[in-house]
């Protein structure tokens, strides 16, 4: 297949199974939220993100240093699946003690720990098992295989949590489905291995399993300075003000964190080809990073914008009116979608150009910026400090994310790839607030007009430049 062909194949697939998958498991927070109250629902969100700060350290790194090592050798997959079985395993045993004890350590009523508890037992190894095996299949580039799997049991796994809650089984029975849910996803990805990928066999590899584990850590330094750091801010909100403060922030993210989990998707799907055509020429390694940068800034901009302007409408209507305080903690965050894709991508690049130093460098920026920021604004501001943290955190990491790749590993054609673009998202970003004050979906129509008109006007994105950039060869 041809690798551009490839690449849009494999994030397709990826895309459209995140989206899918979000679209099906919103029903379930939406229902808690809507159906439950806020009550439950805030408790749900404060026992949530200790799942969500464990599972990342049981990865190991492995999520995306093993695609990048298939992509390049395209051998052994069933060694590469076994060691990271072993050592994925292993780590989530460890933090999932470590969360535990954490957990204790902050003095949360009996029956929110005793929550957190069986959130963590039950769901912290299974996930880690399910990411072993996608990060193979990643690196195979079949992710048609992660969006058979995914997609049919999101349904169940959704269907099955909200009858157990209609009959009154509470929220222990949603993190038990999760759990069990993931541990049928890593079942399964083996056997469609077994299955689909000729010559696989599952083994072991002493020397590849010390190997990976050592050069993860790394990537290990990242997570805990980076992905962990960002979660702090639900952990800050519950314990200086209250869970129904949590229930208000995480209804104004929800709808952020789905176009923040199809960020990683379309990187994941990117990563492969972005690892090959780095070992293969310099110079187009940098034509494509510049290409996807200018695209992935022009494409998420009118996503902001639109949910900037929809959200007074879109909050009430999904909710109640009940969740008023959640509008303005969605148009804050909102704010961080273009810099937070964009800052991914580059991030990616750093990776695929083996320059996980730099990578450290940025998460560690970010996440001491993130931690600061957060114990800086929500004693005093709550859910509105805590958003305009999220936001300022993306912004001031891709900046930082930008300088490190253009100076240190290729050189960016800034004139297209950011100024030009930048210019109509300028215009665009100016009526909106000149606007803003009479009607926001009024600012919204006008401001999306201009942001289209500008990029026509300075060119842009061109047709021409699209096909080039589907016709690259990346192999």
């Amino acid at each position: 297949m041809n690798p551009a062909l490839r690449v849009l194949k494999n994030s397709t697939a990826l895309s459209a199974t995140v989206l899918l998958e979000r679209a099906l498991g919103f029903l379930l927070p939406w229902y808690i939220a809507r159906a439950q109250g806020n009550e439950m629902w805030g408790v749900y969100n404060t026992a949530l993100p200790f799942v969500t700060i464990a599972v990342p350290f049981a990865y190991w790194g492995l999520d995306q240093l093993v695609p990048r090592e298939i992509a390049r050798q395209n051998e052994e997959p069933g060694a590469y699946l076994g060691s990271a079985l072993l050592i994925g395993g292993s780590a989530a045993l460890l933090v999932s003690a470590a969360t535990l004890l954490i957990t204790r350590l902050l003095n949360y009523p009996t029956q929110l720990e005793s929550l957190i508890f069986i959130a963590v037992l039950s769901n912290v190894f299974p996930r880690a098992e399910a990411m072993m095996a996608a990060s193979v299949i990643t690196g195979l580039e079949r992710m048609e295989i992660i969006a058979a799997v995914r997609l049919p049991l999101t349904v169940l796994r959704t269907l099955g949590a909200v009858w157990l809650l209609i009959q009154g089984y509470g929220l222990v029975s949603l993190f038990l489905v999760l759990g069990a849910f993931h541990l049928a996803v890593s079942l399964l990805y083996i056997v469609l291995l077994y299955r689909f990928i000729p010559g696989f066999r599952l083994s072991y590899d002493r020397r590849l399993l010390r190997s990976l584990a050592i050069s993860a850590i790394p990537f290990v330094v990242i997570i805990f300075t980076g992905e962990t750091v960002r979660q702090v801010d639900r952990i800050f909100i519950s314990k200086l003000w209250d869970t129904d403060a949590v229930g208000y922030y995480a209804t104004g993210t929800m709808l952020i964190q789905v176009m923040y989990l199809v960020a990683p998707a379309m990187m994941t799907a990117l990563f492969p080809g972005l690892s090959r055509v780095y070992v293969s020429s310099l110079d187009r390694f940098g034509a494509l990073a510049a290409q996807l940068f200018k695209l992935l800034l022009v494409a998420t901009f009118p996503l902001t914008l639109g949910i900037i302007g929809l959200a007074g409408w879109i909050i009430p209507l999904v909710f109640g009116s009940e969740y008023e305080p959640s509008v303005a903690v969605l148009r804050i965050t909102a704010l961080g979608i273009v810099p937070s894709f964009v800052a991914r991508f580059l991030y990616r690049v750093m990776l695929a150009s083996d320059n996980e130093r730099l990578a450290i460098h940025t998460a560690v920026f970010k996440g001491m910026v993130s931690l600061a920021l957060n114990a800086a604004l929500i004693p005093s501001y709550g859910i509105l400090g805590a958003s305009v943290a999220a936001a300022l955190t993306e912004l001031l990491g891709l900046g930082q994310n930008l300088l490190y790749v253009s100076t240190k590993i290729v050189p960016f054609d800034y004139r297209n790839a950011l100024l030009r673009p930048g210019v109509s998202i300028l215009a665009s970003s100016a009526v909106y607030l000149f606007l803003s004050g009479a009607s926001h979906i009024v600012a919204w129509l006008a401001a999306s007009v201009v942001f289209v008109v500008g990029i026509l006007l300075t060119g842009a994105v061109r047709l021409g430049e699209l096909q080039r950039l589907l016709g690259l060869r990346v192999a």
